[in-house]
């Protein structure tokens, strides 16, 4: 019998499963229903420099196959990283995944509802956030074409039709599953 690729899901509130139980996001039902191992590394608030931070500690040590990355909501809702800035941290992810032997499977974040999310969440420009997280994609996108060992996943066009969200920002249960059944088949 085989062992089972181990995948670890890194990122922000997104990949935690907030305000859900844990059991509900998305990395919780790849893990029940594929043949992968999955670890949920999702933290509420993080940032890719969070993310870079604990890299070593939340990945690499686990020696995964996979590293599946969900970030910039964030960085850019707190105006506080570039699209670009952004860009270069998950490309010191990536290239510490490349070191190690681990594909790396970066999503594109999904578009928040600017107008819920200043009354339901926080109070921010969502317009220039928005902004951000589409140049963000295309990075992402540019990244993996030109890297073999890495997949992108675009999310952030496939979450455009479904479009549920808590608060403005957060997936509900259904958005979840959404999520789950858009990444199933796209695992390597």
């Amino acid at each position: 019998m085989s062992k089972k690729p181990l995948m670890v899901c890194i990122g922000n509130s997104i990949v935690n499963g907030f305000p859900h139980r844990r059991s509900q996001c998305f990395a919780s039902l790849i893990r029940e229903e594929t043949d992968y191992d999955v670890i949920n590394k999702g933290v509420n608030g993080d940032t890719a420099r969070g993310m870079l931070y604990r890299f070593q500690q939340d990945v690499i040590s686990k020696k995964p196959d996979y590293m599946m990355l969900l970030t910039g909501s964030n960085d850019f809702i707190s105006g506080l990283t570039s699209p670009h800035q952004c860009m270069d941290l998950v490309e010191e992810m990536c290239g510490m995944c490349r070191e190690n032997g681990i594909t790396s499977i970066l999503l594109t974040p999904i578009i928040c509802d600017g107008e819920r999310a200043m009354t339901e969440w926080v109070p921010a420009d969502y317009v220039t956030a928005i902004e951000h997280l589409r140049t963000f994609s295309d990075l992402l996108k540019e990244y993996a074409e030109e890297n073999e060992d890495c997949i992108v996943m675009d999310l952030q066009e496939a979450y455009l039709d479904f479009d549920d969200f808590v608060d403005g920002i957060h997936p509900t249960v259904e958005g979840h599953r959404f999520i789950a059944d858009f990444i199933k088949p796209l695992l390597p």
